[in-house]
């Protein structure tokens, strides 16, 4: 970092040039191809941070209370809170980038992407502060129109993305299953690999009856993430997915894949059982309702499924 007495001024075609050299220096391999969205990240100069700042306490290194208190006091500090807070404060002293960007008095368009990239960075600094403060609606308002004005900002997408899918996951814990999906959707059209929302999206289809359209979902997140951190949970809940819509064998199939990855779930061996059962596999049904016993032995519905399976046998030996 550079720093001196004169005010800053970049001038843009040089920038321009300096950035399409790419990875001049090394280790920048992940650079953003967009130079304007690295312009973005200035929000102000140095008269209006001095504004910002002029009755702040001085940090240094000599300050003791600050060196030996903030480890301890930042345990205690609700960062999403100070985050927004800060925000809202910087806000009224961001300044444009034609403050500091230097450009030719014909370049109109330059002038005119500048303006925007700059209006973008406050929308987004603005729906920051609106979703910390729990104004979702106008989170969302705020993100997409930050992204509609520079959509290669992946900081816009991004936000956006995460906005549509908490909007979409409130709306399925509600069960408002027809209001959730469009907004799950949207997510869904800027990042297709939102495991989490194509998780949501399966549990609502399932909450509405439309198995076919759950089990899609569910068989997507397996395609494009097989070591998903909630796969077992993926693996289970096709599994009872496929034993509404009657594919037995299918469902047993999945239930032993969950109990692959966690031996002692006695949910995923009950319903393994009952998939094996509806299968006619009834020896193997009460082999795994014996097993569920003999950790659980209050399971009701192990111990009943296994009287009614032994009533079976014994009727059917007998005729």
């Amino acid at each position: 970092m550079l720093g001196g007495p004169d005010p800053l001024r970049v001038p843009l075609q040089r920038f321009l040039e300096r950035y399409a050299i790419r990875d001049p220096l090394g280790g920048m391999t992940q650079i953003d191809s967009d130079p304007y969205n690295l312009l973005g990240l200035f929000v102000s100069h140095g008269s209006a941070i001095r504004e910002w700042t002029h009755a702040a306490s001085l940090n240094t290194d000599d300050n003791r209370f600050i060196e030996y208190s903030t480890p301890l006091a930042f345990n205690t500090l609700n960062t999403v809170t100070l985050a927004a807070e800060t925000l809202a404060s910087l806000l009224p002293h961001f300044r444009p980038l034609t403050d500091v960007v230097r450009v030719a008095p014909s370049s109109n368009d330059a002038l005119d992407r500048l303006a925007q990239v700059s209006e973008a960075t406050q929308l987004l600094t603005k729906g920051i502060v609106a979703r910390a403060e729990n104004r979702m609606d106008e989170a969302i308002e705020l993100y997409a129109h930050a992204w509609e004005l520079q959509p290669s900002n992946y900081q816009s997408r991004t936000f956006l993305e995460q906005a549509w899918a908490a909007k979409g996951h409130e709306l399925v814990l509600e069960e408002q299953h027809d209001a959730a999906i469009p907004w799950l959707h949207k997510a869904l059209t800027i990042n297709t690999r939102n495991l989490t929302v194509r998780f949501d999206l399966a549990l609502n289809h399932a909450q509405q009856g439309n198995y076919q359209a759950s089990a899609d979902f569910y068989e997507s997140i397996i395609r494009l993430d097989p070591g998903w951190a909630q796969i077992s949970s993926v693996w289970f809940n096709l599994g009872l997915i496929r034993y509404k819509m009657g594919l037995y064998q299918s469902a047993a199939a999945l239930f032993r894949e969950v109990l692959r990855r966690e031996p002692a779930s006695i949910a995923a061996r009950f319903n393994l059982a009952n998939s094996l059962a509806q299968a006619g596999e009834y020896q193997k049904a009460v082999t795994h309702y014996q097993d569920i016993l003999k950790v659980a032995p209050d399971h009701r519905d192990a111990r009943a499924n296994l009287k009614e399976i032994i009533a079976w046998t014994e009727r059917d030996e007998g005729e």
